[in-house]
């Protein structure tokens, strides 16, 4: 097969779209088959800078699309996650390969990104061995994760580090929610309410918070304020817990999140 691999363009939407609703196909992409076309073809407009999707032709017909996405947060801008799909006809005859191999080397040697990130259904065993070949290993085996043939089905979460590089090894765990929690006294769990902003702000700041949730310590009531803003009633869940007595009385001292997945097929969780 004569394999030419190159940027997307706009005008490939309709031609994606029509993979991606293949049954064979779709299923592994958390996709449904009455997915439009004008779903492609908005993911392909508003895609930012950095988004990188290559397709995969053959004679001009495009048979598979493959995108690296490098993380947005600071402290994940070293990662990029992977996403592809390949159409049946072509799928066995090296252009999945092809496809990885390009995302590889932008990662590698472009971008200089220290790690690469992908998921695979566990029945998925033809791409897990693909994603081994290139160096990705299982490190996660996420349960019920997903909707798939009737059932729910399993996925691998797996990982890949740049050749060379060397990450450092992981701080002892302090136990931290064991501290705190052994040395509080009573409290009560409520809803958030927007007025929680500062307090929450001021909480993520905290040596030994901010650490552990991917945020930077500069993070301002605002843009909390905002975020509570545009959340969903139904699908975002928001707790507090205020202290009863102490000189922190009536302080919000911890916030939880529980949130509904809206596509149909993550739904469960």
């Amino acid at each position: 097969m004569d394999i030419r691999i190159r940027p997307v363009r706009p005008e490939d939407a309709g031609a994606l779209n029509a993979i991606r609703i293949i049954p064979e196909v779709g299923k592994y992409l958390l996709a449904l088959p009455t997915e439009r076309v004008e779903f492609t073809r908005s993911f392909l407009e508003n895609a930012d800078p950095l988004s990188h999707i290559f397709v995969a032709e053959n004679g001009g017909r495009v048979l598979g699309m493959a995108t690296l996405q490098q993380c947005a947060p600071p402290r994940r801008k070293h990662v990029g996650e992977i996403g592809i799909f390949v159409h049946p006809d072509a799928q066995g005859q090296g252009l999945g390969r092809a496809l990885m191999d390009r995302l590889i080397d932008l990662a590698d040697n472009w971008l200089l990104l220290d790690r690469l990130e992908l998921s695979v259904f566990v029945e998925n065993q033809k791409a897990r061995k693909l994603y081994e070949s290139l160096g990705f290993e299982v490190e996660v085996l996420a349960k019920s994760l997903c909707v798939l043939d009737g059932k729910l089905a399993e996925e691998y979460h797996m990982g890949r580090l740049r050749p060379g590089f060397h990450p450092a090894d992981p701080p002892e765990n302090m136990a931290l929610g064991q501290k705190i929690a052994a040395s509080l006294p009573s409290y009560r769990i409520r809803p958030r309410r927007r007025e929680d902003s500062q307090q929450m702000a001021d909480l993520q700041s905290q040596p030994g918070v901010f650490e552990t949730m991917g945020t930077l310590p500069g993070l301002t009531p605002s843009l909390l304020e905002n975020w509570y803003d545009g959340l969903d009633r139904y699908g975002h869940h928001l707790l507090v817990a205020e202290m009863l007595e102490g000189p922190d009385q009536n302080k919000a001292v911890a916030f939880a999140n529980l949130f509904l997945h809206p596509n149909p097929r993550l739904a469960h969780k």
